[in-house]
């Protein structure tokens, strides 16, 4: 976390001791690129993530998912896990860091890669489950009986 609000152009190298991942990281302002060999049920693993101002990609292999950077809170997940897996931010990591000049192909999502819309996809559940909670309001509004009208609406959460 500390690489991203540090406003500088860097390439740092990062080890996590604990986890047995390693990575490297490249930063240019609010421009994101990690690498990483990650452990996953006693194997190893490629995974990747980009921000680039606009949204965060992560994948493994030839699939991914992408989010709307605002979409996203933290903690990241991490790409290339059997499991929902979080990375903290503001986990203290080995790293050995120096200035690159910066190559903005590093932030472009790669074209080979399938990217699933994780925004669209959460945009669509929510405007599903909308429908469904004025659907069935609308069955308890229907009810006449004020306490059968009640249980109704209790029995929807209501």
């Amino acid at each position: 976390k500390s690489l991203i609000g540090a406003g500088k152009n860097v390439m740092c190298t990062i080890k996590y001791p604990e986890a047995g991942s390693a990575g490297t990281v490249y930063v240019a302002g609010e421009k994101v690129r990690g690498e990483f060999t990650v452990m996953a049920e006693g194997k190893s693993m490629e995974s990747h993530m980009i921000q680039d101002g606009q949204f965060g990609y992560f994948w493994s292999g030839t699939q991914g998912t992408k989010m709307k950077i605002d979409a996203v809170a933290t903690p990241t997940p991490v790409a290339g896990t059997t499991q929902q897996q979080t990375a903290n931010l503001d986990e203290e990591v080995e790293m050995d860091c120096s200035s690159w000049g910066v190559d903005n192909s590093k932030f472009a999502a790669p074209a080979d890669v399938k990217f699933m819309d994780l925004t669209q996809t959460m945009m669509q559940n929510s405007q599903q489950t909308q429908q469904k909670d004025t659907l069935q309001k609308g069955v308890c509004d229907s009810i006449s009986d004020p306490q059968a009208k009640a249980a109704c609406m209790s029995a929807l959460g209501n």
